[in-house]
């Protein structure tokens, strides 16, 4: 098949992994819709340019797993901070 029309948009299930992490630490993982919106610093402050804030905090171990759907046709891009930073 030589269509050159776009496929059309279904939903898509990521995984985020965010490791290195620090138990009883509170942190934010922000999720953006584009790389020009992530924020260069100050990403606490800048939450208004994320599409969604998850807030949490493990236990135990250095990881945090969480999984998001999407459209196949939409840009996620995730930054995890410390709730603490600015």
């Amino acid at each position: 098949d030589n269509a050159t029309a776009r496929p059309a948009s279904k939903p898509v299930t990521l995984t985020v992994t965010v490791s290195n992490l620090t138990p009883g630490v509170a942190y934010n993982l922000y999720r953006y819709a584009s790389m020009a919106a992530v924020p260069d610093a100050r990403f606490n402050a800048s939450a208004a340019q994320a599409v969604k804030k998850t807030a949490f905090t493990i236990t135990s171990g250095t990881t945090y797993t969480t999984s998001v759907t999407i459209a196949s046709s939409d840009v996620a891009v995730f930054r995890a901070v410390p709730a603490s930073a600015s």
